[in-house]
């Protein structure tokens, strides 16, 4: 993936990245700076098109978390996971549960 800020990021692209995609890996992207400019969602759009998977750090409240510690864990096991890493520690939404008849 090419640097939005640099001058021709088009001629410079990650030498990990270009492999990865060559071999077929999988890629997932933690976009975390925003607001996001034109350039950023465009390339997005690019490595999503190749084959890369989009992940906005965005943190998790709904199960609860107690600490920052939490809500870091659990996005990295979201991460981990979709690398085929099982994640005990995961917290999984089951849905909302029946209510029972009476």
């Amino acid at each position: 993936m090419a640097n939005p800020y640099q001058k021709k990021p088009e001629l410079e692209p990650d030498p990990a990245v270009e492999d990865g995609r060559k071999e077929r890996r999988r890629l997932i992207l933690c976009v975390r700076e925003t607001p996001l400019s034109r350039v950023h969602l465009e390339n997005m759009l690019r490595a999503e098109a190749a084959g890369a998977m989009l992940m906005p750090a965005v943190p998790a409240f709904y199960f609860g978390p107690k600490t920052i510690d939490d809500l870091v864990t659990q996005f990295a096991c979201r991460i981990l996971e979709h690398f085929g890493l099982p994640q005990p520690e995961e917290y999984r939404w089951m849905g909302v549960p029946k209510k029972e008849k009476g």
